[in-house]
């Protein structure tokens, strides 16, 4: 996994891998349900504020021989779905405002 930090003010949330679902502070992603076959970006926002962006990139496949053939003769390819590659996933991490007891930003 490819992880940027936005620059700024404040701290960012933690991130963590839980089999395919990615812990972005208290906010959890399944990546299985966010696969596409063109490149997929997630954005995480509380109210209006951004939490992260996931770039998850497009689905890859493995041709497998069928073991069978067509009425031509020619054999049946099926394209089977590769696994996830976390490595290939961006998260782009926004600093987060600590507010204090009366709701005010810590300075």
């Amino acid at each position: 996994m490819l992880i940027y930090k936005k620059p700024g003010e404040g701290e960012y949330p933690a991130v963590a891998e839980s089999g395919n679902e990615l812990l972005i502070g208290e906010y959890s992603v399944n990546l299985d349900n966010k696969r596409r076959d063109s490149e997929n970006i997630v954005d995480i926002k509380e109210n209006q504020t951004f939490i992260a962006n996931l770039v998850i990139p497009p689905n890859t496949y493995t041709e497998v021989d069928s073991g069978e053939v067509d009425e031509d003769g020619s054999t049946i390819i099926n394209k089977v779905l590769d696994p996830i590659n976390k490595g290939r996933i961006k998260v782009i991490l926004w600093p987060q405002n600590i507010y204090n007891n009366n709701n005010e930003i810590e300075e």
